[in-house]
């Protein structure tokens, strides 16, 4: 082991004896060389090269050690290197810090060999000052992150296309944009535009082609999907490189996200169209003037007045925009001042076209440039000839509505929000008693009305104030008011509402009813005393029916009573003879019971009929009312031998009315039919007439009138038929074609009133000589089908 310096110089001078060209190497290359003792660490030769990296004489550098030349935060790190390369485990320690004689920090690569010398082991270290190389290395470390940031920053990224592998190289910010994981992709073209819209893939390589062959910049918008489905927009630009011998070789470029600039521009677009929109279909006319009058632009409307103006060629507005043209600016154009002063004007010009005066409301509005110079003018023109004629008519029609208020027989007068009296017409004085002076402005209510409505008229009133609306509005009322002189009168009142800007205001018409309510009670006790005398009427044809039907009647009582007798006789022989049993005896109650019961229902029929009372109206089956008419007459029908036929339709609807009347009505139908067809038939007898095949025929029908919501019931007989001459007097009172004896001349004129009190009507048909037909109809108020 060599222990001093005078050792090492000593084995050193051998081994520059042995080795003398290996020393001249050293002494002359730049790269810094060690010789170190591989145990001790100590330093046994350093080239001149060495010395200078460090700062150091070559005697000052012999002094040193392994751990002097590195900085101590380091020193483990450079002992586990240094070991590792004296074991023979690696050759280059990389990225070494080491400390200069001025304490300046700097880094090398090591690369070492090992030797033996007189049995010793050294290390023979190569140095190699990286610290320039590491500098720029940080410094281009620093510029790609800086470089990264600023890409992500404005999302970009950079993208290679190698023409010859045809193989995409795309760095983590262009996979990040296009939505495509960098661990997966291999850079085929199948990877790429599978991602890139459907649309745009064609465009996309139409461009790469052009640039290729061209040489020109590789420039294009496209549209990509990313995994959510939604679309984004890039921008791709690039340049193409050739190789040595100027073969086009690969296209370098970057990309960036367009999406949110795409968005805009489309709403902006969109914002511009629907501005374009709304100025051209717009109902006001607008027009871009400039400073020399001359127009620019118009919208629609504007193009509309005057289709003769072709803005390609010059146009001023005042030749232009009025026909004659003028050969002047128009004297109320406030467009010209507004060019004059940058200040907004307005004016209602009276402009001539096509030989009418046209009324147009034009607002003039200055565009200024930065500086505040008027550059321009717009026009926004309204067309307000229409509503000038309205405002004129407008005049008229109040001239006109004063005119007739004031010549109207009906007081109109109007009420303000706060229930006072606003409009007062000269018939409202005539009519109440106060002047115009005297009305205007008093409370209309407490002036007018009388003081029973005082407390209803209050409750109402804030709901009225707010709304509009009340229970008088939009009706005509029959109320009472109270004149001047304290007189309560009739009075009719009209109320409607109208809202103006301070609220709502009533206008009431009223009418003087006084006269007419005295009219209307004359003629109610008038009415009365109509239907007393109907009614004595009424029950009067009842009773003459009756008296007609005595016969038929007669024949009811007689035919059961003589069933009764004839019971009672048998049953007394068979007393006599002591042949009496309980099934004749059984047999004889049955036959009086039913005798006795049909007596019965003839009578409660007949007084039914015949009895004189009120009655309201109730729900009625038509067919019922008939049916009991033919019990009461079926006698007579069969002792006049008249075929009876009845046609009944099916789901006949009930009606509202009086079963009774309406049974007189078919009553007299029936026995008026009866004396027509025995006139015709006593003709025939005295060879008055002609007709062997005479039979007695009364067809009644039953129907439901659909259109007219009403049953129809129709009476048509075999008779002598109605002359045309009587059609119009046979429903008059006293009215009768019958010989005197034979007919009172009520019978009809009652049954039309019976009918009319059912609100129906009723009719006549037939000629003289072929039978006569009497039809009603009567309204179906409840439908009930059966």
């Amino acid at each position: 082991m060599i222990n001093d310096d005078s050792d090492k110089n000593n084995s050193f001078e051998q081994l520059g004896k042995s080795d003398l060209w290996y020393k001249i190497i050293f002494e002359g290359v730049r790269e810094g060389i060690l010789v170190v003792d591989a145990e001790t660490k100590k330093f046994f030769y350093a080239n001149p090269a060495m010395c200078q990296m460090f700062g150091y004489a070559q005697k000052e550098f012999l002094m040193l050690n392994v751990l002097d030349l590195h900085p101590k935060e380091f020193q483990s790190r450079v002992l586990a290197e240094f070991d590792a390369q004296a074991r023979g485990e690696k050759i280059l320690a990389e990225d070494i810090p080491c400390l200069s004689k001025t304490g300046t920090i700097f880094y090398v690569d090591i690369r070492t060999s090992i030797i033996t010398f007189c049995e010793k082991k050294f290390l023979v270290g190569f140095f190699n000052d990286i610290t320039l190389r590491k500098h720029m290395e940080e410094a281009l470390h620093l510029n790609m992150a800086e470089l990264n940031l600023a890409l992500k920053s404005a999302k970009m990224g950079v993208w290679q296309f190698n023409l010859v592998e045809g193989k995409r190289i795309f760095d983590d910010q262009v996979c990040a944009l296009l939505g495509i994981n960098p661990a997966n992709f291999r850079g085929s073209a199948e990877e790429f535009f599978a991602v890139v819209h459907p649309e745009d893939r064609d465009r996309i390589k139409i461009q790469m082609e052009q640039s290729i062959r061209n040489g020109g910049p590789y420039d294009v918008d496209y549209r990509f999907f990313l995994s959510d489905g939604s679309i984004r927009y890039i921008t791709a630009r690039g340049e193409l490189i050739h190789d040595a011998n100027g073969h086009p070789q690969m296209i370098i470029g970057i990309i960036w996200d367009i999406t949110d600039r795409k968005q805009t521009e489309e709403a902006l677009r969109q914002s511009e169209e629907q501005f374009r929109s709304i100025v051209d279909n717009i109902g006001i006319g607008i027009a871009l003037i400039s400073p020399d009058m001359e127009i620019l632009s118009l919208n629609n409307q504007m193009k509309k007045w005057n289709p003769h103006i072709d803005l390609k060629d010059k146009h001023t507005c005042y030749r232009s925009f009025n026909n004659p043209p003028r050969q002047e600016i128009c004297s109320y154009c406030p467009t010209v001042k507004t060019l004059q002063d940058g200040s907004v004007h307005e004016s209602v010009t009276e402009t001539p076209m096509g030989g009418q005066l046209f009324n147009f409301r034009i607002i003039s509005s200055p565009i200024k440039d930065k500086a505040g110079k008027v550059i321009a003018a717009v026009e926004m023109v309204e067309d307000i000839s229409v509503r000038k004629q309205a405002e004129e008519a407008i005049l008229q029609s109040e001239e006109k509505l004063r005119a007739i208020t004031d010549s109207t027989q009906n007081a109109i007068l109007m009420m303000d929000p706060k229930g006072n009296i606003s409009f007062w017409n000269p018939a409202a004085q005539r009519m109440l008693g106060y002047r115009v002076e005297e009305a205007l402005g008093m409370n209309l209510h407490q002036m007018l009305s009388p003081g029973r409505f005082h407390q209803a008229q209050e409750m109402a009133y804030p709901e009225y104030q707010r709304t509009g609306k009340g229970a008088a509005i939009g009706k005509t009322l029959e109320l009472a008011a109270i004149r001047k002189d304290g007189v309560e009168i009739a009075v009719e009142l009209s109320l409607s509402s109208i809202h103006r800007e301070d609220g709502w205001h009533a206008v009431g018409i009223i009418r003087d009813i006084t006269e007419r309510k005295e009219k209307e009670l004359a003629l109610k006790k008038m009415r009365q005393a109509y239907d007393e005398t109907q009614a004595q009427l009424f029950q009067t044809g009842k009773l003459a029916t009756l008296g007609e039907m005595a016969a038929g009647i007669a024949h009811e009582i007689n035919q059961p009573l003589g069933v009764i007798d004839f019971t009672a006789e048998f049953l007394h022989r068979c007393m006599e003879k002591k042949i009496l049993t309980d099934d004749k005896i059984e047999k004889g109650i049955k036959d009086v019971k039913a005798s006795v019961n049909r007596m019965k229902r003839t009578i409660d029929h007949i007084r039914m009929f015949a009895r004189q009372e009120q009655t309201d109206f109730e729900v009625v089956n038509v067919e019922g009312t008939i049916d009991s008419a033919l019990i009461l007459l079926e006698e007579q029908l069969r002792q006049h031998d008249i075929e009876v036929t009845q046609f009944i339709a099916p789901r006949i609807p009930s009606i509202l009315g009086d079963p009774h009347q309406l049974e007189q009505v078919w009553i007299n139908f029936i026995c008026n039919a009866r004396d027509a067809m025995d006139e015709k038939q006593k003709l025939i007898q005295d060879g008055k007439i002609a007709d062997l095949n005479y039979k007695k025929t009364l067809v009644i029908t039953v129907s439901y009138k659909l259109d007219l919501k009403c049953v129809h019931i129709s009476f048509a007989d075999s008779g002598m038929g109605v002359d045309e001459e009587y059609k119009q007097k046979i429903f008059d009172p006293f009215f009768t074609t019958k010989e005197v004896g034979k007919g009172t001349g009520l019978g009809l004129s009652i049954s039309y009133g019976i009918i009319e009190k059912h609100k129906g009507k009723i009719e006549v048909a037939g000629k003289k000589g072929e039978g006569a037909s009497f039809g009603v109809y009567l309204p179906v108020q409840e439908i009930e089908t059966r």
